[in-house]
């Protein structure tokens, strides 16, 4: 059984991290699906179940990649952001994180020195803040 699995999968594209998200979303759908008996959840959670068979066994790879590819740059750019986030929130208490006027690099800076002069390592600025 798992032979004639392998060799129908051969030549086709599989689950990548695009497929895995999408499959994600389809869970909560259906559990949504599950509180709030609409037909737009449902057929929302239908299509997109679908469209992650295709990707699946879909044969053009190239095209299936590229789409992951860029699906990845989104999903990169807001992980990066989300986890700027949670590195200012866990330091809040302790620092004060200050955009570089020049640039906009961050800085932290401790708290409760006063007026501090800040020297963006980035860009050689130097800018004078209340910590």
């Amino acid at each position: 059984m798992k032979q004639k699995i392998m060799r129908f999968m051969y030549g086709r594209y599989g689950v990548d991290q695009l497929s895995r998200s999408m499959m994600v979303m389809v869970i909560v759908l259906v559990v949504l699906g599950i509180f709030f008996k609409t037909k737009l959840i449902d057929w929302a959670s239908t299509i997109l179940l679908i469209l992650v068979y295709f990707r699946m066994f879909s044969k053009n790879i190239n095209k299936r990649y590229q789409e992951n590819m860029k699906y990845m740059v989104v999903h990169n750019k807001m992980m990066a952001k989300y986890n700027g986030w949670k590195e200012a929130f866990a330091c809040r208490k302790t620092h004060k994180i200050f955009a570089c006027p020049g640039c906009g690099q961050k800085v932290r800076v401790p708290r409760g020195r006063g007026k501090v002069k800040v020297h963006c390592p980035k860009c050689n600025t130097s800018f004078i803040k209340k910590s």
